[in-house]
């Protein structure tokens, strides 16, 4: 799994701007966590797609192949 890292990811400010709306407020150590939690659960995400993705073409090669073997 590819890890991103903190300069490739959204800035603190901008976090922050997402995050304290509507009154709240949250610590730049917060934001920090939330925004780590978010991109760690969005690699898990991209990964497991790739990885299905991956298992569905191959199926479909085999798929292919045992289809073009009948003829």
């Amino acid at each position: 799994m590819k890890t991103i890292l903190d300069k490739d990811k959204m800035s603190l400010a901008q976090c922050r701007k997402i995050l304290n709306k509507d009154g709240k407020k949250y610590t730049d150590e917060e934001i920090i966590l939330v925004r780590n939690w978010i991109y760690h659960v969005a690699e898990f995400t991209l990964a497991f797609v790739e990885s299905r993705t991956k298992e569905e073409i191959l199926r479909i090669k085999e798929i292919l192949k045992s289809k073009n073997e009948i003829k």
